[in-house]
């Protein structure tokens, strides 16, 4: 079985933007087929005999504050928290 990798495209687009359609890629980038689904384009790889890789989207997060308030110590019980 060849991978092949389903990506959504406009590549690069802006986090939240509208998602045009789904494309399927072999290990050189060449786009194989095009579909409007993710479902669409999962069912036609494996009907191919291919072994499809979905793309998934990293959330970053930066947390602007640090964490304040209750500590724990070692071992300690929801009964032993004490506080900073």
């Amino acid at each position: 079985m060849a991978n092949v990798y389903i990506e959504p495209r406009p590549k690069g687009r802006a986090e939240g933007s509208h998602i045009d359609d789904y494309v399927i890629e072999d290990h050189a980038d060449h786009v194989l087929a095009t579909f409007k689904t993710q479902h669409e384009a999962i069912d036609w790889a494996k009907q191919n005999g291919h072994s499809p890789h979905v793309a998934r989207v990293a959330i970053s997060t930066i947390r602007k504050k640090p964490i304040t308030g209750a500590r724990r110590r070692p071992g300690a019980g929801k009964a032993e928290v004490r506080k900073r």
